[in-house]
């Protein structure tokens, strides 16, 4: 699996490198007194520092996702449902594990159910 830090890393330096001509160029051109030059550059430096901040912002989103999603049990289940499984019963006859499987079960079950049309979110709504 490719290292997402390495990745950034890359497209980082890809960037910096391409800021630097640009900024080079500007400075070419404003030493020749050329406006027109002076205005593509400045718009190159621009659009490289917008791409710059959305990367960023790329690698922070894709960061928290891969927080997220981290199952932390072998049933695949996040630690908020594995919290909300725990507790879903006061059934004490029952084993952790055996409330988390039941659990993801029932989970599979709904989003099955809710894939296949056969339950909807709207069920029971009044509509007038």
């Amino acid at each position: 699996m490719v290292d997402l830090a390495k990745v950034h890393q890359r497209s980082v330096e890809g960037f910096n490198a391409a800021y630097q001509n640009a900024a080079a160029e500007y400075q070419q051109a404003a030493l020749a007194e050329d406006v027109d030059g002076m205005a593509a550059a400045a718009q190159q430096m621009a659009a490289l520092r917008a791409s710059m901040r959305e990367l960023n912002s790329m690698a922070s989103e894709y960061v928290a996702t891969q927080r997220q999603a981290t199952p932390s049990n072998r049933y695949g289940l996040s630690e908020d449902e594995v919290a909300i499984a725990r507790n879903w019963t006061s059934d004490n006859r029952m084993s952790e594990d055996e409330k988390l499987r039941t659990y993801a079960e029932q989970r599979q079950r709904y989003r099955q159910a809710r894939a296949d049309g056969s339950y909807r979110d709207d069920q029971g709504t009044v509509r007038r």
